[in-house]
C-alpha cells in the first residue's frame, strides 16, 4: 500500500505519545496548524529555505491528528529532500513502529545513544518552538537606526535558537527571514577563552572563509566575527574564533547546543547569508529579542534620534560644558589618545548618518555609530565614530565609552 494513502490507526494516546515525547504535549492541533499555516506563508519568501521545516511541522500536524500515512509522506518527502537530516530518520522510524504497534515512547527503537536522543529531541522542541512569532509588523528593539552602508543586519534570538536576516528600508530594518541555528554546548555569555559559550553582544563580520580551505566541521564556509570587540575588552573577556559557519556536509543540521561558542546553520542557510552579508556588517547576538509595536518602536527612535543629535550640535559647536553635561561620569576611553583626539576636534567635521543599535546583555545600552566627513587641505577623507550611550544617570542617556575617542 502506498504510504500517501495508508489509514493504519493507533489508539489515540499513542498517536499523541509520539508527539508529547517531542515536548509538544501540551500544544493544541489548532496551534500546531496555525504554525503550519504561517510557515506555507513564509516558505515563498525570496531566498528563504522554510520549506524542510513546514514539512517537519506539516508531518507532527498529521501525528497530532492520527493520520499517520500522511505523516509518513510527509517526513519521506522531507527526507528526500535532505537524506541527512536525522531529526526527520528518527520521526520516520518511530512512525513505521508505531504502525506495526512496536512503539511506546519517542526513540525506543534506539538504544545505547542516549545523548544523541536527548539532542534530537531537543532540536525538535526548538524548532516546534518557532511558532511563537512576534506579532505582525513588529519590530526589532535592537535595530533603531541602520547606517545607508549596510544593506542588511542579523540580529540572533539565542534563547530561541533563532537567526533573523533584516534588510536595510531607508533606514528600517525589514525581516528577509529566519533560520534555526545551533549555539555553544554550555549556552551563552562568554567571558572567557575555552568556556563554549556564545557571546552576547553587539559584532562584526570580519572576514570571509570558504569552506574549501576549512576543515570539513565548518561545511560551506564562514563568517568570523569581531568577539572580543572594544566593550568586551573593557571588560576582560577572552577568547577568539567565534564565527557564523556551516554544518559538515553529511550533516542537515546540528543540536541546538552542540558548538563551542559558534553560531551554527545549515549549509542552505549559511549560503544565503554569506551572499547577504558582507565584511563589517553588524551581527547582534542577544538572549532575547525586544520586538515592539511599531508605535512603540518610532518613538524611542526619536527620542533617541533628537538625544544624539542634541551632542552632536553642542560638539560641532564646540560648546565645552554643554559638551560636558552628555558624558558619564563613568565615562571611559579607548584606544585614541589625546594628540589623536585634538586632531579629530580640530578639523572640520561633519557627522551624518547614524546609526542606533541597541547593546544586548548590558540593560538599556545603545551603540551610536556616525559616518564623519573631516575636510583637509587635499579634500577630505571619512573618519567613523563609535559611542556607547547608556541610560540611567541623571534619568537620561549619557555617552559611557568611546572606543575611538
Amino acid at each position: 500500500m502506498a504510504a500517501g494513502k495508508s489509514r493504519v490507526k493507533v489508539r489515540g494516546g499513542d498517536a499523541w505519545r509520539l508527539v508529547s515525547f517531542l515536548a509538544i504535549s501540551t500544544v493544541l492541533i489548532g496551534t500546531i496548524t496555525g504554525f503550519a499555516e504561517t510557515n506555507k506563508t513564509t516558505a515563498t519568501d525570496p531566498g528563504a529555505n522554510t520549506g524542510i521545516e513546514t514539512l517537519l511541522i506539516q508531518s507532527l500536524e498529521f501525528i497530532g491528528q492520527n493520520r499517520l500515512g500522511e505523516a509518513q509522506t510527509s517526513i519521506q518527502g522531507l527526507l528526500q529532500q535532505r537524506p541527512d537530516f536525522r531529526l526527520a530518520h528518527l520521526i520516520l522510524g518511530d512512525l513505521l513502529m508505531t504502525q506495526a504497534g512496536k512503539v511506546t515512547r519517542f526513540g525506543e527503537g534506539i538504544v545505547g545513544y542516549d545523548k544523541e536522543l536527548a539532542d534530537l529531541m531537543a532540536e525538535a522542541k526548538v524548532r516546534l518552538n518557532h511558532e511563537k512569532q512576534p506579532q505582525k509588523n513588529s519590530l526589532p528593539g535592537e535595530l533603531l537606526r541602520i547606517p545607508a552602508s549596510y544593506t542588511h543586519v542579523l540580529v540572533v534570538d539565542l534563547s530561541r535558537s533563532r537567526l533573523y536576516l533584516f534588510s536595510n528600508w531607508q533606514s528600517i530594518p525589514e525581516k528577509v527571514s529566519d533560520y534555526y541555528i545551533t549555539i555553544g554546548k554550555e549556552g551563552t555569555g562568554k567571558e572567557q577563552q575555552g568556556d563554549k559559550k556564545t557571546p552576547v553582544g553587539l559584532y562584526h563580520v570580519t572576514g570571509r572563509l570558504d569552506g574549501k580551505i576549512l576543515p570539513p566541521l565548518y561545511g560551506f564556509g564562514a563568517l568570523p566575527l569581531d568577539y572580543p570587540n572594544e566593550w568586551d575588552q573593557l571588560h576582560h573577556r577572552t577568547g577568539s574564533g567565534i564565527w557564523l559557519h556551516g554544518t559538515p556536509l553529511d550533516t542537515y543540521s546540528r543540536p541546538p547546543r552542540a558548538s563551542d561558542g559558534c553560531v551554527v546553520l545549515t549549509n542552505p542557510d549559511f549560503k544565503i547569508l554569506n551572499q547577504k552579508m558582507n565584511i563589517g556588517y553588524p551581527v547582534i547576538l542577544t538572549q532575547h529579542i525586544d520586538w515592539l509595536t511599531p508605535n512603540e518602536w518610532w518613538r524611542r527612535r526619536e527620542q533617541m534620534i533628537q538625544r544624539i543629535y542634541q551632542w552632536r550640535d553642542d560638539w560641532t559647536m564646540r560648546q565645552g560644558e554643554r559638551i560636558l553635561r552628555h558624558y558619564s561620569s563613568h565615562y571611559q576611553v579607548g584606544r585614541m589618545d589625546d594628540t589623536a583626539w585634538n586632531r579629530f576636534t580640530d578639523g572640520n567635521v561633519s557627522l551624518m548618518d547614524p546609526g542606533l543599535m541597541e547593546y544586548p546583555g548590558d540593560d538599556s545600552m545603545m551603540v551610536v555609530t556616525w559616518n564623519g566627513w573631516q575636510a583637509t587641505g587635499t579634500g577630505g577623507r571619512w573618519v567613523p565614530m563609535t559611542q556607547y550611550w547608556r541610560f540611567g544617570e541623571d534619568s537620561d542617556w549619557k555617552i559611557v565609552f568611546e572606543p575611538n575617542g
